[in-house]
């Protein structure tokens, strides 16, 4: 089978299986994203970003059948290979060193997703290349405005302000069911004494446990009129903003894979809709996918990755290593600095 056909299934499973794997150093890998699919000259994947062993990486994945093909097409002395961060082979036949990993994963892992037929829609191009642009988008737009406003507001105004917004947009859709302004209130007071809320304005999360704890926040925290769903919702558009805004940039890395790995509680009917073929299992995906529904809808088929234009996703990643977004304003930098 013609190698190309391997690499699209490779995408597709990556795309919708977020589990850790062990690389051949015994290491633990978990590909974020895989990054864009490369039909020019250079590795078969580009701006792809992995976690190995907690630690987040930026760069291209090469595939091919065998290890020792690396050699063979002698990627060894070509400097377009530089920027390598993760090999990915049927067969490890020729062990070697480099500043790369190794990941071997069967035939029958991708099985499944092996396409021989050119499936011709809309949004299958763009397909997950955009929506995970669009979720790395949708989470820096949401930082970017939590970063304004904490500016002038205390970490707990801010959060509070910010969740308030959400809840007021998301019960404001005619889908939903309307609450009293009352007991919107109620809401927000009772997220406003959860352990979670607490433990953020006091500092006292820790972060090697942020993912639990976000985790124990949905499970086992009962809070009144605040169910699993509603839950995740608040976090993944008021907590997690925030979070990344006074987070170190390891708290990043551990706030970025959650992002990337967490399960969704429940679909969106107008994403189903738009997006058959394409999974909400993951939030990013879902994210993602609100994101460019909003865009293309709004802008009218034109082109909506105007956020992005100049920003590819190791950019946005530096950002979140940096602490400071590549498109704030000049007032907002100046504060910040």
């Amino acid at each position: 089978m013609h190698e190309l056909i391997w690499q699209n299934a490779l995408k597709r499973y990556f795309e919708a299986n977020n589990t850790s794997l062990l690389t051949q150093s015994g290491k633990t890998v978990n590909i974020l994203s895989i990054g864009k699919h490369n039909h020019l000259g250079g590795p078969d994947f580009s701006s792809a970003c992995i976690v190995v062993d907690s630690e987040l990486r930026v760069g291209d994945i090469e595939f091919h059948k065998s290890s020792g093909l690396w050699f063979s097409h002698n990627h060894h002395t070509n400097p377009a290979y530089s920027n390598v961060i993760l090999h990915i082979v049927f067969e490890d036949d020729q062990l070697f060193d480099a500043n790369f990993e190794t990941l071997v994963v069967t035939k029958q892992m991708l099985s499944k997703y092996i396409r021989t037929e050119v499936v011709n829609t809309d949004y299958d191009t763009a397909s997950y290349d955009d929506f995970q642009q669009f979720a790395m988008s949708r989470l820096l737009r949401r930082t970017s405005e939590v970063y304004s406003l904490l500016q002038t507001h205390s970490i707990e105004d801010a959060l509070r302000s910010v969740t308030e917004n959400f809840l007021t947009r998301y019960f404001t859709l005619r889908t939903r069911h309307r609450y009293q302004a009352d007991e919107l209130s109620q809401m927000l007071t009772n997220f406003s004494n959860s352990k979670l809320f607490k433990g953020i304005c006091n500092g006292s999360y820790a972060t090697k446990d942020l993912e639990k704890q976000f985790d124990d926040f949905i499970e086992k925290e009962k809070i009144k009129h605040l169910g699993s769903h509603l839950k995740q919702e608040i976090l993944t558009n008021a907590v997690l903003p925030l979070t990344f805004c006074i987070a170190t940039s390891l708290e990043k890395q551990h706030l970025l894979l959650w992002y990337w790995t967490a399960k969704t509680r429940a679909s969106y009917s107008v994403l189903y809709r738009n997006y058959p073929l394409i999974s909400q299992e993951y939030i990013w995906q879902q994210q993602g996918m609100l994101e460019y529904y909003k865009e293309y809808t709004n802008r009218q088929h034109s082109n909506p990755a105007d956020l992005l234009i100049n920003y590819s996703i190791p950019d946005i990643i530096s950002y979140y290593t940096l602490n400071k977004p590549p498109y704030f304003n000049e007032h907002l930098l100046s504060i910040s600095e």
